[in-house]
């Protein structure tokens, strides 16, 4: 036992087995993080609003079109016209530090990976906490599909991002509510 584990050291040691791991991973991490930026910037947030207004399909459960909805869509009143109580229950329920992060939050990213990590433990099979600011859910709604997957949570990391860099934190707020 004690020669097997000689040599296994000796195996890391001599290919340099951790820093391979390591670069493998960074780099990872550097071609999914330019990927999401690219298709970020691609969204065209600049038109959100006009995303925001397209009508509601509705699918049957064999994914099918049964229909949409467009009645109140388009219809946009300003953060003013909102009542200021409307206001401080949604940024109470949703996101209390809505006007102090940039598009996400560290604390919510990891409250969920914990919240997942424990689940996947103990044999849940749902997710607990999705961790979204106010502004990731924005672009989830304008841009992104339903579906809970970590590729959607980063591309709406990142979104989140480029929603921030375009307008102001009264305007994402405006644009949520409505």
């Amino acid at each position: 036992m004690f020669k097997k584990n000689q040599k296994f050291k000796f195996f890391i040691k001599k290919f340099q087995l951790v820093r391979w791991v390591i670069l493998f991973f960074l780099v990872v991490f550097f071609v999914g993080s330019f990927y999401l930026i690219v298709q970020a910037q691609m969204a065209d947030v600049d038109k959100l609003s006009q995303q925001l207004a397209k009508p509601t399909t509705i699918y049957d459960k064999s994914g099918k079109k049964a229909g949409e909805l467009a009645d109140q869509k388009g219809t946009q009143v300003s953060l003013k016209e909102i009542s200021p109580n409307l206001r401080k229950a949604v940024l109470s329920t949703e996101d209390r530090n809505f006007y102090h992060e940039f598009g996400f939050s560290f604390s919510g990213y990891a409250r969920a990976l914990w919240l997942f990590v424990r689940n996947k433990i103990t044999g849940r099979n749902y997710i607990s906490g999705g961790g979204s600011t106010i502004t990731q859910q924005l672009a989830k709604n304008a841009y992104l599909g339903q579906e809970q997957t970590f590729t959607r949570k980063f591309m709406e990391l990142y979104l989140s991002i480029e929603i921030e860099k375009n307008y102001s934190k009264n305007k994402i707020l405006s644009m949520y509510l409505n």
